[in-house]
């Protein structure tokens, strides 16, 4: 009996002759010599990605468990910092946290309609780096982005934003039982252009306070950094 090749077949055999083609078109033309102004690809090289060590994270939480601080960098366990300058040769790094916290309901309905951020870090770059923060956290996410062409001598920054309960249909109408954790996920990213160009960038703190319909927000005192003289000493590797 003969064989009619399925969909799949057909299209496989497609992508495989159309990637020979591309590949020896490739490779003609890696043997001409390029016209000025041309740009080619080079090999890879993955960037240096860190993930914060749990032991590097103080956490607060109020005596209401409405609200939150995290506080990043033990100086035995690491940090959120990126520098990359003086000896340091790489052109772009990466550190990351995820962090879940339980959040426990009471009653069979939640006023819970979302969660209010803060972020605070510091930054000092010159014109050809750049530094993005990204920060998801609650169900929401949130891109800030300090780019190339702008110069900072060296500040401290503050991000603010409000993840909505997904849950929560409108002021009157409670919802069902909160999600049972609270999840978040943040992101220094750091490049510049060469090596001669220096970059500082840090998160160090991020609060989070749940927020409730109809419930009054208490003026809340923010809770001592732990690692607030080792902050005074910043410095590139």
């Amino acid at each position: 009996m003969r064989h009619h090749p399925s969909r799949r077949e057909a299209i496989g055999a497609i992508g495989i002759i159309g990637s020979a083609a591309l590949a020896a078109r490739g490779d003609e033309k890696s043997r001409e010599p390029g016209d000025s102004g041309d740009v080619r690809f080079g090999q890879p090289v993955v960037a240096d990605t860190r993930s914060l060590d749990s032991g590097a994270l103080v956490s607060n939480v109020s005596p209401d468990g409405h609200a939150i601080t995290f506080l990043f960098g033990d100086p035995s366990k690491g940090d959120l910092q990126i520098g990359l300058g003086g000896v340091t040769e790489a052109l772009s790094a990466v550190k990351l946290v995820t962090i879940q916290v339980p959040v426990k309901p009471y009653g069979d309905k939640s006023r819970l309609i979302g969660y209010g951020q803060d972020i605070r870090g510091y930054i000092e770059k010159s014109k050809e780096s750049r530094v993005v923060v990204i920060a998801d956290c609650g169900g929401t996410t949130k891109v800030v982005e300090y780019p190339y062409g702008r110069e900072i001598a060296g500040e401290d920054y503050t991000i603010s934003f409000f993840s909505p309960g997904t849950r929560y249909s409108g002021i009157g109408a409670p919802q069902d039982l909160a999600v049972p954790h609270y999840a978040a996920t943040l992101t220094l990213l750091v490049e510049r252009r060469s090596a001669t160009e220096g970059v500082l960038a840090a998160i160090d703190t991020l609060d989070v306070e749940a927020q409730l319909v109809g419930a009054p927000t208490p003026s809340r005192p923010r809770p001592e950094d732990p690692f607030k003289e080792r902050r005074k000493g910043r410095k590139t590797s």
